[in-house]
């Protein structure tokens, strides 16, 4: 009869794993918000050879988040936060000034970020936050 052993070689790693799922469960993480890719430098900031239609440039970066999204819920996470202080930003007329500044539309800039959120965040149940807390 062969004896049972005392641990497994592999039980540190199953106990690992389960932690950090347990762990992706209860707790939240944050993630930079998709505005702030565009937000500082506007359409100087992206590669006009690259994407010379930005409309482009938003389904990317929805896709790259998505993909991002889907890896987290697939490793446990079922709490995502989103720090996005632009939207609140715009509410202020020196910030919409600065968006015209680097060629957006400052009247709908938000209607762009807030679609790419919803597309990004297509994931059943994953429950996440915008937060978009301005200080000053």
């Amino acid at each position: 009869m062969v004896p049972k052993p005392q641990r497994t070689i592999l039980g540190k790693v199953s106990s690992y794993a389960e932690e950090a799922a347990a762990y992706m469960r209860r707790r939240r993480i944050t993630r930079t918000p998709f505005a702030r890719v565009h937000y500082r430098g506007g359409r100087s900031a992206i590669a006009a050879d690259v994407y010379p239609d930005l409309a482009q440039f938003w389904d990317d970066l929805a896709a790259a988040y998505a993909a991002e999204i889907k890896e987290l819920h697939a490793l446990g996470c079922r709490y995502l936060q989103l720090d996005d202080t632009s939207l609140a930003y715009i509410n202020d007329p020196v910030q919409r000034e600065h968006i015209k500044d680097i060629g957006g539309d400052p009247l709908h800039q938000h209607e762009t970020y807030i679609a790419t959120i919803n597309k990004a965040l297509a994931v059943e149940q994953l429950l996440w936050q915008l937060r978009a807390a301005r200080k000053g």
